[in-house]
């Protein structure tokens, strides 16, 4: 019996050790070091960017834990597909990918896939809220000449917004049938499960300022209130967009920084800029969640297919709603001072440095 169980043993480790040979033989006749990212979005070795970005975009969405909740694997699938997609649709790094497969890429300069996700693409819990960002439709762009490119930009914006116009009125609803207390307690509910993802609080805040400013300027149209908030939203839209053009120059400094280096001064310029790069993707995101609800909630307020009072029932529970997402608080800050996203985001690298500290030791066995 146990000659039987140690021959299935071997033809097992022989199975496993033919496969790893085929790969080995596949990737050769590819002319690449390593199949295995490109395997993980599904894309051949001379794929474009174009294409390996639609690969992404799709099987990211497919593959996301909170839309896989019953498979125990989905994590892993979705860390792999992550650390695929961030190798090759860098020019870079994916030559050095595939010249000496992983073992030329600098894995500790990786960004999280959960962060990078909520980045790129939104949580998947605030999409009936916000849609999906525009950064991801620029990511999963097709090859198009520029033109037609924005037109297809600005039908997927105009969509999403009216979308999400749709999903507000219906959020509203209990709101505007007389049901505050309902309405407030399951939003409140709701506001506080969404400050738990990825960045969740601030996503949050940034939401609910918009909601507080367009309500009260609908309520107060001949008012002082309403016209001071006119004013101080265009102060705070100018700031805005002023923080993102700030965070694409320092994105910009920091890429010409690095050129000229060796590949290891590059691997650590790039990790000590990291912070700095997905604050440019979270910057240019608040740019495009800010616009994008604003007219949302000019949609909802200006719809002429309900009565002037029920209009100003959604004004009220829109101005509510806002205040409940203004006071949505993160697990982590539940106590003590309240982190800026730049402090989260170095926290973060800095989490990332300490990990690969402690490879290294292990590796040169200078560990615990």
């Amino acid at each position: 019996g146990d000659k039987k169980g140690d021959k299935k043993k071997d033809g097992k480790k022989g199975k496993g050790k033919e496969k790893e040979e085929e790969v080995d033989e596949d990737a050769a006749a590819a002319g690449v070091a390593d199949l295995t990212y490109y395997e993980a979005l599904g894309v051949d070795v001379d794929a474009s960017q174009a294409d390996i970005k639609r690969a992404y975009l799709k099987l990211a969405r497919q593959l996301h834990p909170d839309k896989n909740p019953d498979d125990p694997e989905a994590k892993a699938r979705f860390q792999k597909l992550g650390e695929a997609y961030q190798v090759l649709s860098n020019e870079d790094s994916r030559a050095r990918y595939d010249a000496s497969g992983k073992d030329g890429l600098d894995q500790s300069a990786m960004i999280d896939p959960s962060t990078f996700y909520m980045l790129v693409f939104g949580s998947e819990q605030f999409e009936q809220f916000i849609g999906e960002l525009q950064l991801a439709s620029l990511l999963g762009g097709a090859d198009a000449e520029d033109e037609l490119s924005l037109k297809l930009l600005t039908h997927k914006q105009r969509k999403r917004e009216i979308e999400c116009a749709m999903k507000l009125a219906e959020i509203l609803q209990p709101y505007v049938d007389g049901d505050a207390a309902t309405f407030e307690r399951s939003m409140a509910a709701q506001a506080n499960e969404l400050a738990t993802t990825a960045f969740g609080e601030i996503l949050c805040h940034v939401i609910g300022r918009v909601y507080v400013s367009r309500a009260v300027m609908f309520l107060g149209k001949r008012s002082l209130d309403g016209q001071g908030e006119y004013f101080k939203q265009k102060g705070h839209v100018w700031g805005t967009h002023l923080a993102a053009a700030r965070s694409m120059v320092k994105m910009y400094k920091a890429s010409r920084g690095v050129k000229g280096m060796d590949e290891e001064q590059q691997s650590a310029a790039m990790h000590k800029e990291l912070a700095t790069f997905l604050e440019g993707a979270w910057r240019m995101s608040v740019v495009d969640v800010e616009s994008t609800v604003r007219h949302v909630c000019r949609k909802v307020l200006s719809d002429t297919e309900v009565t002037v009072a029920q209009r100003k029932a959604r004004a009220e529970g829109l101005k509510a709603l806002g205040n409940i997402f203004l006071n949505a608080v993160s697990p982590e800050n539940a106590n003590g001072p309240k982190k800026t996203f730049r402090q989260q985001l170095d926290a973060f690298v800095a989490t990332l440095a300490a990990q690969a500290g402690d490879a290294d030791s292990g590796a040169d066995g200078t560990g615990g």
